[in-house]
């Protein structure tokens, strides 16, 4: 199985972010401060939970996630995130900001996908990684 590409950008985004925090606290905006890596959690998450749930037959396989799978996984994430882990368990602080940061990565990753897997292009869930 290949590696989805938004998956890999937004990992390969958020290991950078966590790398250079430290040094970018001082001068970057505080949305990157406090919301980039809710940004790319959605687009970071939902390629391998969809992985795995093709390798169990729930749905099949080598497709692009459909508009309810993100939707579903958005609102699923984000109870779980905002809700029970802020007021059920008290862990965290609930943020209306964050579930806005989840919903516009989920957003652009849908575009993307979209794009990516429409008009007969490969898709990359499908197909092995090769060098060019």
């Amino acid at each position: 199985m290949g590696v989805d590409p938004v998956w890999w950008v937004a990992v390969s985004l958020y290991a950078l972010h966590r790398l250079l925090s430290p040094w970018l606290r001082e001068w970057e905006p505080q949305f990157v401060t406090f919301y980039f890596r809710d940004f790319l959690f959605i687009p970071a998450l939902l390629p391998l939970l969809l992985a795995f749930e093709s390798q169990l037959g729930l749905r099949p396989k080598g497709v692009a996630p459909s508009s309810w799978e993100i939707l579903l996984h958005l609102v699923i994430w984000s109870l779980i995130c905002e809700w029970v882990g802020p007021f059920a368990l008290g862990m965290g602080v609930a943020d209306i900001w964050d579930v806005a940061a989840y919903a516009g990565g989920a957003l652009v990753a849908g575009l993307v996908w979209r794009t990516c897997y429409s008009s007969g292009n490969t898709n990359p869930l499908t197909q092995p990684l090769t060098s060019s």
